[in-house]
This record gives C-alpha cells, structure tokens and sequence, in this order.
C-alpha cells in the first residue's frame, strides 16, 4: 500500500490521517470493517446498522459508535509510519466535532493535526481507551458509562489536536453558555421536524420573548434564522456524503419539500442545491 499521504484537501466533510494497519491488527471486528484502504470513524454514530458513506466517489463503510475511539486510540498510540510500512488512511467525519462544538458554544475546528504517532506520549488517551475496553468486555456493558468515556475520547482529541477552545463568557443580554448549549441541543434533535420555540424557551426557563432575544444577542441570528442556517449545512454535509436525492435531502434536514430547500438553499448560498453539488464534485474530480 501507497505510504504517501492521500489528497485529503479534496474529500470534504472529512479529516484526515494515516496509520499503520498493525496498529490495529488486535483491535476485535476490525477485519470486518475496514476496506482496501480507507476507514470511516463516524464517533458519533450510535446505531449498529452500518451504512457505508461515499469518499471520492466508492462507498467506504463505516466503524459503528463505540468501537470508532478504540480504533482511534491505537492509531494515535501506534508507531510512526514509514514508506514501508501497510498503512490504512481513517477519515474522521467533520460532523462529529462541529456537533461537539455546536453543543459546547465554542468555535468549530479548522483542521486537525494528527500524523500517525502523534499521540504515543498521550497518556489521556491511553488511558481512556483502557477504560473503555474494560467497559466493554463486562458481560452487560453499561451503555451510559461507555458513552461518557467516548465522549471523553471525542473531546479530548478535539481539543488536543484540534485546538477547540472552550466557549467564550456569556454576553451581556444573552443566553448563558449552558442555556446556548441547551438550545442549540435541542434544535438539532429536531432539525428533521418542526421545531417549538415555546418548548426549547421552557427547557431554557425562559419566556419565548426572552429566550429570542437572548439568543440573538449570544448569536447574531433571531431563532428561526439560525436554524436555516443550520439545516443548511446539514444538508450540504448529506450531499457531499450520501448519494441522497435532492427531495430526500431536503425532508431529513425539515424543509417542506424539495422546492422549500431550493428557495432557502438558494437565498442562503447563492447556488441552487444542484448545482452547488456539481460544483464540489467537480471540485473533487480536477481538485
């Protein structure tokens, strides 16, 4: 296999590093996994159901939620890769950590910056990654305690090797930065339905007056714009990821229909949802 580092500019939605598969040779399931060259770590993914993503044009599948932070932990404590070495590329999907930030009130990572090797001296990780594999070698493993401990391995790396920064005080006037986090929670879970403000104030304590105001003041955005905005963006990580229809996109990201995203997509972005699709694969295809 190719130890050269792959064109990871060019696959959005993703990022990207290398590995070498001995790394990962004890890792339990992974055989059944990983493909020729790539594996996909979604960590967030919960479901046992795994459905491959599409990465530079073949379907690539994915390791389910939790397994994702062991195979994670052995390539940052693994060995350095050198030319000679089979090496694997794992693509970590850029939803995960926009999810950790959005739920943090922080600002969004850029890029990551992992190398194979990178993290043989990280104790935290090492650690965490032990403490899962006890967890999930009990006989009725404790779905709450492994979700915290990955959740703790997401955080950790996002931190670490993405320099998320904790989020900034609250401003003057606005949302306190749980009351934020709370929010922003809650219209996510919702983004694919309608969405009550009166109910995501009430979890807030707040009136639907306040907790509008407030939220424009801590975003710049009234609650309804930002949700656009947030669908929007869903939509285009399900464009870039899955072979979805454009009518099918639209219904799992909350619009009416596919016509309701091309108006919104369109006054947003300034390009119809087809044609911006175009666009990144053909961006993808000449890079």
């Amino acid at each position: 296999m190719d130890g050269g580092r792959a064109p990871f500019s060019q696959r959005h939605g993703f990022f990207g590093f290398r590995a070498p598969r001995a790394s990962l040779a004890g890792w339990r399931d992974f055989a059944s996994y990983a493909s020729a060259q790539v594996v996909i770590l979604d960590l967030e993914r919960r479901d046992a159901d795994v459905r491959p993503l599409h990465v530079d044009g073949a379907a690539t599948p994915i390791i389910p939620f939790p397994h994702a932070h062991l195979a994670l932990a052995a390539s940052l404590t693994g060995p350095p890769c050198t030319g000679a070495e089979e090496t694997l590329e794992l693509l970590l999907t850029r939803r995960t950590f926009d999810q950790l930030a959005d739920r943090q009130g922080a600002t969004r990572i850029g890029r990551l910056a992992l190398e194979a090797g990178i993290g043989a001296d990280d104790d935290v990780m090492r650690h965490l990654a032990a403490c899962l594999a006890h967890a999930l070698a009990a006989p009725a493993p404790a779905a709450a305690v492994v979700d915290q401990i990955a959740a703790s391995a997401t955080a950790h790396v996002a931190q670490r090797y993405g320099g998320l920064q904790p989020p900034a005080a609250a401003r003057r006037g606005g949302l306190a930065v749980w009351q934020l986090r709370l929010a922003w929670t809650a219209f996510d879970r919702r983004l694919d339905s309608s969405v009550s403000l009166d109910e995501v104030a009430r979890e807030c304590g707040l009136s639907v007056s306040h907790f509008s105001r407030a939220f424009r003041r801590s975003t710049g955005l009234a609650p309804h714009r930002w949700l656009l905005r947030r669908r929007i963006e869903v939509a285009k990580d399900l464009m870039l990821s899955e072979p979805m229809p454009l009518a099918q996109v639209a219904v799992a990201c909350g619009f009416a229909d596919q016509s309701h995203f091309t108006r919104t997509f369109s006054g947003l972005i300034g390009l119809t949802p087809a044609r911006w699709r175009a666009d990144q694969a053909r961006e993808l295809a000449f890079g």
